[in-house]
């Protein structure tokens, strides 16, 4: 949608509208798994807000008129709209439908709506429009492509043959762990640390589906803006709903979703502050949920492994790229480790879901071997960040062949001690070396005068 603030301001009656069926006979619109969204504030239009919520659309043959959407994620609207307007906190209009071109169609209706906003607006459609219980039509058909377009295959070859169906999948023969395992000895291509621990080893993100634990069952969802390619849930895991009341059975869907304007500025401005844009090769925004019922709901205990796959559009090589997790949390925006996999998976732990930020970037160029620096100042050292397993990281200081020596000598010499330490030279000793310095007399940092 892109009706904004510029155009209407709340005083003109502009909406958007979806679909305006008009058939008289046979299959209409089926619009499957789709996403509603809004036009970029200041980028595509020069609105401050989000477009105003629309409609899924209004009959312009009555009767007849055929439209349903199946599992269509809606995005939130501003809130600007709801407390200014009350138009809603959904980019969809509460009653859904309207009958203001051509009239009612029972034919109208949707099925497994996914509200980002944490609204349900199902008891609140227009009263003629279908809200299905199940993924079936009224006359008793499967809502499917196949029911809408029949042999008709749009993405096969000329030929008029329908191309093979694919066999459905074996079930695994093992139950899918309820914890990850401890990490496995890092696989080809893996650099290990001065400790000797994998950089990007341990256990492979898992794309297995679904992981249940107790009556509550987890499973991932590829169709969101970056893939879920699998989730692992700990055995303490719970979810709550908004009013705070315990998920004790169902299915809970996890899903990436689109990220709102003002998590991904702040996301943005905390990258910016740790990684040199020089350095970034790509990133992703994505607003991580768990679904129940079509409803966000809430990780209230426990943990989650999330797999994902690095977006095609990065250029991405594994075997030198950096990813960091970014997460904004309640408690402000954290770094989750990660765990590398084959191809593009990674997988990270978390305890809470919300917008995450997935930051690719050229790895680190190694240090200076350049014995020309004067002084005898100490090189600084770095932390690398190792992901052991997703909720584990190891720290070891870098270490460089200077400050190796510098700790040798100061073994063999009591009486030369680091500056930084506060101990205090023989005045004789910096006697010389202040001579030597006005001298102009260079010195190799690996040497002392003795």
């Amino acid at each position: 949608f892109n009706t904004n603030d510029q155009t209407d301001n709340g005083k003109k009656n502009d909406v958007g509208y979806i679909t305006a069926p008009q058939q008289k006979s046979g299959r209409g619109y089926l619009m499957y798994e789709c996403r509603v969204t809004s036009t970029t504030p200041g980028v595509d239009t020069a609105s401050t807000k989000t477009s105003k919520p629309g409609y899924l659309g209004r009959p312009w043959q009555p009767g007849t008129g055929e439209a349903v959407f199946y599992k269509t994620t809606v995005d939130a609207a501003d809130s600007y709209w709801n407390t200014d307007y009350s138009y809603g906190e959904s980019m969809i209009s509460a009653a859904g439908w309207l009958t203001s071109l051509g009239g009612e169609s029972a034919l109208c209706g949707e099925y497994g709506t996914i509200e980002t906003a944490g609204v349900d607006n199902s008891a609140k459609r227009a009263s003629w429009a279908k809200v299905f219980t199940k993924p079936e039509l009224a006359d008793g058909s499967a809502i499917s492509v196949e029911t809408f377009l029949g042999s008709w295959n749009p993405f096969g070859d000329d030929s008029g043959e329908e191309p093979e169906k694919p066999t459905k999948p074996e079930k695994p023969t093992e139950k899918p762990t309820e914890k990850p395992t401890n990490p496995t000895q890092p696989t080809t291509g893996s650099q290990p640390t001065t400790g000797g621990q994998p950089t990007t080893g341990g256990q492979q993100p898992s794309t297995q589906a679904p992981t249940t634990s107790d009556n509550v069952k987890v499973v991932p969802d590829e169709n969101g803006e970056v893939p879920v390619k699998g989730v692992e849930v700990s055995s303490d895991v719970k979810f709550t709903d908004k009013d705070g009341k315990e998920i004790a059975s169902g299915t809970v869907s996890i899903k990436a979703g689109a990220i709102a304007d003002t998590d991904k500025s702040e996301l943005q401005n905390k990258i910016n502050n740790l990684i040199s844009s020089d350095d970034v090769k790509g990133m992703k925004f994505v607003d991580i949920n768990a679904i129940v019922n079509n409803v966000k709901v809430t990780v209230s205990n426990g943990t989650l492994t999330i797999s994902i796959r690095i977006d095609d559009s990065i250029d991405y090589n594994s075997g030198s790229d950096i990813i960091r997790v970014f997460h904004k949390t309640d408690a402000g925006i954290v770094e989750h480790a990660v765990t590398k996999g084959d191809d593009r998976n990674i997988s990270f732990k978390v305890n809470s879901l919300s917008p995450f930020a997935i930051v690719v970037s050229k790895g680190a160029e190694g240090g200076n071997n350049d014995d020309s620096d004067d002084g005898n100042d100490e090189k600084e050292t770095t932390a690398q960040i190792v992901a052991v397993n997703p909720a584990q990281t190891v720290t070891q200081p870098a270490q460089t062949e200077q400050t190796t020596e510098a700790s040798a000598e100061a073994a063999s010499d009591q009486n030369v001690t680091s500056a930084k330490t506060g101990d205090t030279a023989p005045i004789a000793l910096l006697a010389i070396i202040a001579g030597v310095c006005a001298c102009a007399i260079a010195f190799s940092t690996k040497k002392r005068a003795r």
